[in-house]
């Protein structure tokens, strides 16, 4: 049996790790300051998959192919070792490291294995539901250049980055950053224009509009870029699902990233707005260039399999880190074995999306497909964790699609 009611939990709390500066406030405003931090979400998430487990359970059409995972597994315990050794690190931190930058990943599989599904009308309606009174706060922030919330704890345990931009005052509604309210606005806008597009509701263009100006208002070209490319892929596969352009879309996506730092500088002197300013990508590729040369010059071994480092603030020793590529993060942590691992499970789950979607174009599944497809864009300038929580929702509603493909494939090979 589909356990449909443990899948509407885990949206709730997918939710709530998506708006990441939330459970943050709410605790400020009640209490005055943190008294827990975001990784009890993801812990009551594990609790609730022990609470769902069975013994026998089959996984149909894997999304996520659970030999590659095994493998990817064991290779981040053998490199939690192996850093521990040469490098002297504690493994208890390279463990919770690694937690926090892969948890969506093998979550999605757990999921999976267990068949938890909901339907997609649940999950389309609790982010529009949720995105309206956000992109109000958005809304308001951008106007009054006023947060309205709380920013900080006080103690370094939560902060909100990234708001001014210039001369300009970023809308970041409940996240910890403009980009990541911009993702969320990104994919209501991608629900938007699949309800108005596929099944042919009209009153969604005004919502679709109305989340579009919100990327807007955040003042992110990173959100702009995703936006704009996700958006396109739904439009395209509306009126050229079989092209084969669709299908190595991601990789297109990859060379539009490092196009657009190719070109920044040209760029910046043919638009003169804010936007096109390319100062803080300049920071980046200083930052870019100091890691590759701390690999290069580190141990003989760094470059295959990392050095433990990761940009994440919560913990007190990498809170100044700042890579923002997906990329060079991978190979800062796990080594080049790693993010090749890590790749290959993630371009298996798009192989195994685009024949879903040729089997059923008007798949509920298409804006998150839409949104996990921008991947390799989004992660040349920033790093991709929270993408992966597309993962998760497409398992969740896909499932028994999945199984008629699954079939399909299977008679037409026999």
């Amino acid at each position: 049996m589909f356990k449909t009611k443990t899948g509407v939990t885990v949206i709730f709390l997918v939710l709530l790790i998506f708006v990441d500066a939330m459970f943050y406030q709410i605790q400020i405003y009640l209490i005055g300051g943190i008294m827990f931090q975001q990784i009890v979400w993801k812990l009551l998430l594990f609790l609730l998959y022990l609470a769902t487990f069975t013994i026998r359970t089959s996984t149909i059409a894997p999304l996520i192919s659970p030999v590659s995972l095994y493998v990817f597994g064991i290779y981040l315990l053998v490199d939690a070792i192996f850093l521990n050794i040469i490098l002297g690190l504690d493994v208890f931190m390279i463990i919770i490291s690694f937690v926090s930058r892969f948890f969506f990943l093998f979550f999605a599989w757990l999921i999976q294995s267990q068949r938890i599904v909901v339907n997609e009308k649940l999950v389309f309606n609790s982010f529009l539901f949720l995105g309206i009174p956000l992109l109000t706060l958005g809304i308001f922030q951008y106007y009054y250049k006023e947060p309205f919330v709380a920013v900080n704890s006080g103690d370094g345990i939560f902060k909100v980055y990234s708001i001014d931009f210039l001369d300009d005052y970023r809308a970041f509604s409940l996240f910890s950053a403009p980009l990541n309210f911009g993702l969320f606005l990104t994919f209501c806008s991608l629900i938007c224009l699949y309800e108005f597009l596929y099944l042919k509701k009209r009153l969604f263009i005004i919502f679709y509009l109305l989340f579009i100006y919100g990327c807007y208002i955040t003042l992110t070209r990173n959100v702009y870029l995703t936006c704009l490319f996700s958006n396109i892929f739904l439009i395209l596969f509306k009126y050229k699902p079989q092209s084969r352009l669709l299908r190595i879309y991601p990789l297109l996506m990859l060379i539009v990233g490092y196009s657009v730092i190719i070109y920044s500088t040209t760029l910046a002197t043919l638009f003169t707005t804010n936007a096109a300013d390319n100062s803080s990508l300049l920071l980046r590729l200083q930052e870019w260039q100091y890691f590759y040369k701390l690999i290069d010059t580190s141990w003989e071994g760094s470059i295959l399999f990392g050095l433990g480092i990761i940009q994440n603030s919560n913990f007190k020793q990498f809170e100044d880190v700042l890579i923002d590529n997906d990329l060079l993060s991978l190979i800062l942590n796990i080594g080049l074995i790693g993010a090749i691992l890590y790749y290959r499970i993630l371009w298996d789950a798009w192989k195994n999306m685009t024949t879903h979607l040729v089997h059923y174009e008007e798949s509920p599944t298409l804006p998150i497909v839409a949104l996990y497809c921008v991947t390799p864009l989004y992660g040349v300038f920033n790093i991709a964790i929270t993408l992966t929580l597309m993962l998760i929702l497409f398992v969740m509603i896909a499932p028994k699609d999945i199984y008629m493909t699954y079939l399909k494939n299977r008679r037409s090979n026999s």
